[in-house]
């Protein structure tokens, strides 16, 4: 009778313990630690469909004169390998340092979904060009209006922009450049320009690489 007793509470606790354990997984939530953005951001120098097996990933600061180095080497690096073999993004990473990294980023995606969105290139291109104007040392005495005038100036310049929409909207993009800079630091890049070939980060010396650099590293890799 003891015996069956003993069976019977030792069945009712695995009973128990299977309703609990069902309760509690069941309630399980996946929660990103950062916003799900709804598309993979970055922008392309070629964008390709289909897109191929290789993807080099570039972040870079727009006020970074690094950056601008190694956009300039990987431009011919794209069109060398082409878009059948190679997809390079351009990721933004607006550095804490630079003052006004983040503004010019913000300004960047006024432009990416704005009626000259085609001349997005040429924002990015001269915002790093312009990187000693923008630099804290040059702005130190400016005022947050000042630098967007300056800004807005360079923007109308360059992609013909109206400088009342770029003005009155940029801070519309705040949210966008907040994200864009989560995504760069879960990645775990704290300098520019960092790369990542197929999602795996690569390791780059002192030196910069030039673009016979990335032809050596990236052709047996892109024509394997």
């Amino acid at each position: 009778m003891a015996s069956n007793l003993n069976s019977c509470l030792t069945g009712s606790v695995l009973v128990v313990m299977l309703v609990t354990f069902c309760t509690v997984t069941s309630a399980f939530e996946i929660i990103p630690d950062i916003p799900v953005l709804t598309t993979t951001p970055g922008i392309r120098f070629l964008p390709a469909n289909p897109r191929p097996a290789v993807t080099l990933e570039i972040f870079i600061d727009l006020n970074c004169p690094d950056s601008l180095a190694q956009w300039e080497i990987l431009k011919p690096v794209q069109v060398h390998f082409g878009t059948d073999k190679l997809d390079i993004v351009v990721q933004q990473m607006p550095l804490p340092y630079h003052r006004n990294a983040f503004l010019c980023t913000k300004g960047l995606y006024v432009i990416e979904n704005s009626p000259v969105a085609a001349l997005l290139f040429s924002y990015v291109e001269e915002s790093m060009t312009m990187w000693r104007n923008f630099s804290t040392s040059q702005t130190v005495n400016m005022s947050e209006t000042e630098v967007l005038e300056m800004l807005t100036d360079m923007a109308n310049r360059v992609t013909g922009i109206n400088k009342t929409l770029f003005s009155s909207t940029i801070n519309l993009y705040e949210a966008n450049t907040r994200a864009a800079w989560k995504f760069a630091v879960k990645r775990g890049v704290a300098v520019t320009p960092a790369f990542f070939l197929n999602g795996v980060e690569l390791g780059i010396g002192i030196e910069s690489p030039s673009f016979s650099d990335w032809v050596t590293f990236l052709d047996p890799i892109v024509n394997s």
